[in-house]
């Protein structure tokens, strides 16, 4: 009997060992396959790296911004390093107008020379594991003399240049949606997007000349407005926009 009852205990011990391992597994090959880290692959000691997190999800315009970046707080980051002091990687998240998605910077400074693994682990479903290595103080790839050069793409026929929610104060507030879709697209730093009540002036007591043009348009459509300024071609006016979907497909 006594060793029937060994016999059964290692028999639990290597089903559940057979458990686990089946389960990691299931966990790697349900991974999104587009998941990676982008960044330089080698680096100074005492200088800032920034290494860009892709294959996330797509932004979703009929979700809040809130709703939708739930995901944010599944991601985990670690920093393996070949000295003893621990670091503690920052991560910035941010909107990219063109194209819509998200993007997420993570940035660290190495503090001496040596192998440095950054590793990015989504925890829960659709799950994924990326890694970046960077050799600080190692030596520079070489330059090929006469590098392959990129394909000549055509340019951008309109360019959103600037947004501006124009309001009355008396009238009504900023929404929230819609100063939240303005501090989103701000946060991505291409596009310079603002709130402008209509009787706001400069020291002169004028309008100042970078609101001009959208005071006008709004006030022919009607307060208040959303006014779509792009680096060529006439602007676009939206009348009373008031979530943050109309925000977002406006400057499509």
């Amino acid at each position: 009997m006594r060793y029937l009852a060994l016999f059964l205990i290692l028999c639990a011990a290597d089903v559940s060992a057979q458990v686990k391992e089946s389960r990691l597994t299931t966990v790697r090959e349900s991974g999104p396959n587009e998941l990676k880290l982008t960044g330089p692959a080698i680096a100074t000691a005492g200088q800032p790296l920034a290494i860009v997190v892709s294959g996330l999800p797509a932004v979703d315009m009929d979700e809040t911004i809130g709703k939708q970046t739930d995901w944010v707080n599944t991601i985990r980051f670690e920093v393996s390093s070949p000295g003893e002091a621990k670091i503690t990687p920052d991560a910035e998240l941010s909107m990219s107008v063109s194209p819509w998605e998200w993007r997420l910077r993570v940035t660290f400074t190495p503090p001496s020379n040596g192998s440095y693994l950054l590793v990015c682990d989504w925890n829960q479903a659709p799950y994924g594991l990326a890694l970046h290595r960077i050799e600080v103080g190692g030596k520079a790839p070489e330059v090929p003399e006469n590098p392959p050069q990129p394909p000549n793409d055509p340019p951008l026929t309109r360019k959103v240049r600037r947004i501006t929610y124009v309001y009355e104060k008396d009238q009504n507030q900023v929404p929230k949606p819609i100063a939240a879709a303005l501090q989103a697209i701000n946060a991505d730093g291409s596009v310079v997007a603002t709130e402008f009540e209509e009787d706001s002036t400069d020291g002169t007591g004028d309008t100042p000349d970078q609101y001009k043009k959208a005071l006008e348009l709004a006030r022919k459509a009607g307060l208040p407005s959303l006014v779509v300024e792009y680096s060529s071609g006439d602007p676009k006016v939206v009348n009373d926009p008031k979530t943050e979907k109309e925000v977002m497909e406006a400057i499509r």
